[in-house]
């Protein structure tokens, strides 16, 4: 297809969705169980700066979430840019975090 990459549109917890190049797909992954984890962090320990490898994740999605496609739509949800009612849980219910 003259160079174009093939993509693939991910959804984080049901509802926001992204469409990223195959080869970004388990770099998004890894950046929301870091995300995760940098939050679990700053409950357990409000006051402690966050560790280098947990900072950048926050950094990283505060710059994706800042940035658009030309055509804007990088980054968009199935419900005009908010969550379907309910969707915000606190784990899984198994005391693991949401898949």
């Amino acid at each position: 297809d003259g160079g174009t990459p093939a993509t693939a549109i991910i959804v984080v917890d049901g509802w926001l969705r992204f469409r990223v190049p195959f080869a970004v797909v388990a770099y998004m992954s890894c950046l929301r169980l870091r995300l995760a984890s940098a939050f679990s962090a700053k409950v357990e320990h409000p006051e402690a700066p966050l560790p280098a490898d947990l900072a950048g994740a926050v950094s990283t999605i505060s710059n994706i979430f800042s940035a658009e496609g030309d055509d804007g739509t990088v980054l968009s949800s199935s419900t005009n840019g908010a969550p379907p009612r309910g969707s915000f849980r606190q784990g899984g219910g198994n005391g693991q975090p949401p898949a």
